[in-house]
């Protein structure tokens, strides 16, 4: 219903409610001139009836006092990523290449590890049991993705959010055992969380405490050292999303990497990269838009 709607937040002509209600949407009721208003009312009338063209112009109403609100609880459009992104790649290859100088043939070395890494992930699906449904795991081309960055960028330090049955946890420490160094921090709210990981010398488990989540967080990445990349995969609220990638920015590493899973159900991401002028890398999947976030774009 709102698919015309933008945020204009930033232009002088829309400094307040009542401006950006009568700006004139190309062939919308709502314009500057009464008259023209009341002519448009008459003929979403005489088109629709009274009820279609009240609860229209009730939604546009309420959408445009409430903006800011309604942005908060919205999807982006697919356009709205792409133009908050430096570039958008189908294929996790294409991305991987756009990132890093990789040969073709390093990156069919990495593949070929990661499908590895595959097969025995799927024999394990199979004797264990699964705290949350299969669907939850991220998807084939953001966890190749995932898988390597942490080869490329041979990080000492991975924060992950969110955990559920460790699908990608296995792979970021698949990685970390292929470089010979490394620590991944996973953060989750539940203890019985990743029965998918097998090899836990180089895991660290912490718990949020739930009764303050966002204090919890704040403590635990305190106590890290410098990130090298974070995962965000958890809660993907507006304000959380938002709040995640806010505490964790102060504390990674200068050549330190982002990556966002599901960085289509909010604005957290886009608006994010606004506040500090960054432009994502997207990786387009069959469900969800996987984003990479180097802090050297800055």
């Amino acid at each position: 219903m709102f698919h015309h709607l933008r945020n204009v937040r930033g232009d002088a002509r829309y400094r307040s409610g009542l401006d950006y209600l009568t700006h004139n949407f190309e062939a919308d009721i709502i314009v500057y001139n009464p008259k023209v208003m009341l002519s448009r009312l008459y003929s979403h009338v005489r088109e629709y009836g009274v009820r279609d063209t009240a609860e229209r112009l009730l939604c546009k109403s309420a959408h445009a006092l409430l903006r800011s609100g309604f942005r908060k609880r919205d999807a982006p459009y697919l356009g709205e990523l792409a133009a908050s992104a430096s570039s958008v790649h189908v294929t996790a290859d294409g991305l991987i290449s756009a990132l890093s100088p990789i040969s073709g043939g390093d990156l069919q070395l990495l593949r070929r590890e990661y499908e590895g890494y595959t097969a025995a992930l799927l024999e394990r699906y199979k004797t264990v049991d699964l705290t949350y449904a299969a669907a939850f795991a991220i998807e084939e081309g953001s966890a190749f993705l995932m898988y390597a960055l942490v080869r490329i960028l041979r990080p000492s330090v991975v924060l992950e959010t969110g955990v559920a049955n460790g699908h990608s946890s296995a792979f970021i420490l698949n990685a970390l055992a292929e470089n010979g160094r490394g620590e991944l921090h996973s953060v989750d709210v539940r203890h019985n969380v990743g029965n998918l990981v097998v090899d836990r010398q180089q895991w660290h488990l912490h718990l949020l405490d739930s009764s303050s989540l966002k204090k919890s967080l704040a403590a635990i990445v305190e106590q890290l050292p410098a990130i090298d990349l974070m995962v965000h995969d958890s809660d993907h609220s507006y304000q959380w999303m938002r709040h995640e990638l806010e505490t964790v920015f102060p504390r990674m590493s200068p050549c330190g990497v982002l990556a966002c899973d599901d960085a289509n159900i909010c604005y957290g991401m886009i608006d994010f990269c606004a506040a500090h002028n960054m432009k994502p890398l997207l990786l387009l999947e069959k469900r969800k838009v996987f984003a990479v976030l180097p802090l050297t774009s800055r």
